[in-house]
């Protein structure tokens, strides 16, 4: 990718702008298997009109999640991570496979965390 700077002359890449220049390419000796999140995942999230680390701020409101919560410290983190390497590295994340494994624990803790809130539901009205 191209950098690019802000009128100021600081490195800035818009989120979206960045996603739209996602171009994965193919590793015959990729470590992870597909499918492949990184692109799937920024797209959806620009889809929104947000960037990595609002949407997580969002998704903590919204499922009323406690920032003590360990799990969501660590989306948190890598939120940032993602946002800091399409934002300011801005670095080609598709083809970057330390970013695939964050994006996928990224998924993983909104997964585990989307369960135990449709549990607490289930035993809040007495189906548990």
């Amino acid at each position: 990718m191209t950098v690019k700077y802000e009128a100021s002359g600081g490195r800035r890449r818009a989120f979206g702008d960045g996603v739209q220049d996602l171009d994965p390419q193919e590793f015959e000796d990729w470590p992870s298997e597909p499918p492949w999140t990184v692109r799937f995942w920024c797209r959806e999230v620009a889809k929104l009109g947000y960037a990595p680390t609002p949407r997580q701020k969002k998704w903590k409101i919204d499922d009323k999640l406690s920032h003590g919560n360990a799990g969501v410290v660590k989306h948190e983190v890598l939120s940032e991570i993602v946002e800091v390497g399409l934002a300011y590295d801005q670095l080609d994340l598709s083809d970057l496979a330390c970013i695939e494994r964050a994006m996928r624990q990224m998924r993983l803790i909104e997964e585990c965390h989307r369960q135990q809130l449709e549990e607490r539901d289930l035993k809040g009205k007495g189906l548990h």
